[in-house]
């Protein structure tokens, strides 16, 4: 049983269609899946006929006007869940990307008896861990009265009742749940941050060769065309191709940037759009909403660059594997798992934080040796087939879940003498 998020087709990113790909994958292969995803404003996505085993049914916390309106759904929420537990009667519980969902699963599932895998795509162990310490519905604080200490249990000790225990306000971190990342980064950022990882394990994420095919390119082209897939929020480092595209032009360069991703900040992207227009950038920059898996290929076939500006530390993001697979010369800041991939100068570039002005240099020195770009650009795509092909992938996804039962009987057996 998969709980996730947002699930395809109405993702936030590529967390989620990952999610999918790996669903569908392990569903092919004879694994019987149901999957409790949330709800979406589209009224249609309830009542998709062709969704076989796909219940979309869960709220999200972003929804909720108050608290008492959070644990009305949190205990619908449960219901749903628990009702489903029992009638599907599921091997393993597999989470991913639930931070959106009830802080009330996890707890939940803590008094199940049931092996329970978390794929952490992010920083979702991180505010889980948060919750924990936090308390569920309440921040915990030495300095409340007594009075408010005691409201605070009340409530949660009538939550409880009214929810036949299935809301659990003080829980114990779940002892069967076996956790992998797709990062030594993420691993280690959730470790500092007080996540039990002890056994977690690092499953580098794979795609589909087929859907990303190798375009050789004979060399940079002019003008230079660059492409910034993501998210369009702060932490993505978006505003940096304009800085990038400014010192190329200033250098004499011919240039076009795409930029192609969901507005997660209007804000943001509102500043983005004054400075194209201050500096007179309209002709040179093009901005896409995120578009379909195969749009997105085809727009790195016919790139020379792909850069990828993000501070974002945790998770690992699919972009470098897809420029890499594509014939697409990669320059990073090393972050999201990126620099854990890259042979640097070898399969792609690895640059300092913030400085558009290397980025600039390594483009240039691209531009003057074709052949340098061409043994780049094919040594990552090698790497790609070698070490990041999809199936090969899917076999460490589903033997990490066959260990994890195996571990869950020895476990339950243990528990049983």
């Amino acid at each position: 049983m998969v709980i996730t998020a947002s699930y395809p087709p109405y993702q936030v990113g590529g967390y989620e269609i990952r999610c999918k790909d790996v669903v569908d994958s392990l569903s092919k292969r004879g694994h019987e899946i149901l999957i409790l995803t949330s709800r979406v404003s589209e009224k249609s996505c309830e009542t998709h006929e062709e969704e076989l085993l796909i219940e979309r049914k869960l709220h999200l916390k972003s929804k909720s006007r108050n608290i008492l309106s959070q644990i009305y759904k949190d205990a619908n929420d449960l219901k749903f869940i628990d009702r489903k537990v029992k009638e599907y009667k599921p091997d393993i519980i597999y989470l991913w990307g639930i931070q959106p969902l009830s802080n009330a699963i996890l707890p939940y599932f803590s008094r199940q008896n049931i092996q329970i895998v978390y794929d952490e795509g992010g920083g979702g162990l991180l505010y889980l861990t948060k919750i924990h310490n936090r308390g569920l519905y309440f921040y915990k604080n030495e300095k409340d009265s007594f009075i408010k200490n005691t409201l605070k249990e009340f409530i949660y000790l009538l939550v409880s009742l009214v929810t036949a225990n299935l809301i659990v306000p003080h829980w114990t971190w779940p002892q069967s749940m076996r956790i992998y990342f797709n990062c030594n980064s993420a691993l280690k950022y959730s470790q500092e941050g007080g996540v039990p990882v002890e056994n977690a394990r690092v499953i580098y994420s794979g795609i589909d060769v087929q859907k990303f095919p190798f375009q050789l390119r004979e060399g940079v082209g002019s003008p230079v065309h660059i492409l910034l897939p993501g998210r369009i929020k702060p932490i993505k480092g978006t505003k940096d191709s304009l800085d990038l595209v400014k010192e190329l032009l200033k250098r004499g360069i011919k240039v076009k940037l795409r930029i192609v991703g969901k507005i997660q900040s209007e804000e943001y992207f509102t500043e983005i759009k004054t400075m194209i227009k201050k500096d007179g950038l309209d002709d040179v920059i093009e901005y896409l909403p995120m578009v379909p898996q195969l749009q997105l290929a085809e727009f790195y076939r016919n790139s020379d660059i792909c850069f990828f500006p993000s501070y974002f530390q945790t998770g690992f993001s699919r972009i470098s594997l897809e420029a890499m697979a594509s014939g697409c010369a990669l320059i990073t800041y090393g972050n999201e798992g990126s620099k854990e991939i890259i042979h640097d100068h070898e399969t792609g570039f690895v640059i300092s934080e913030g400085n558009f002005v290397e980025a600039a240099d390594v483009i240039v020195n691209l531009i003057t040796d074709a052949e340098k770009y061409k043994k780049i650009v094919m040594s990552a795509r090698r790497q790609i087939e070698q070490e990041h092909e999809f199936d090969r992938y899917i076999d460490s996804i589903e033997e990490y879940l066959v260990e994890s039962l195996q571990a869950d009987k020895v476990y339950a057996q243990k528990a049983h003498h």
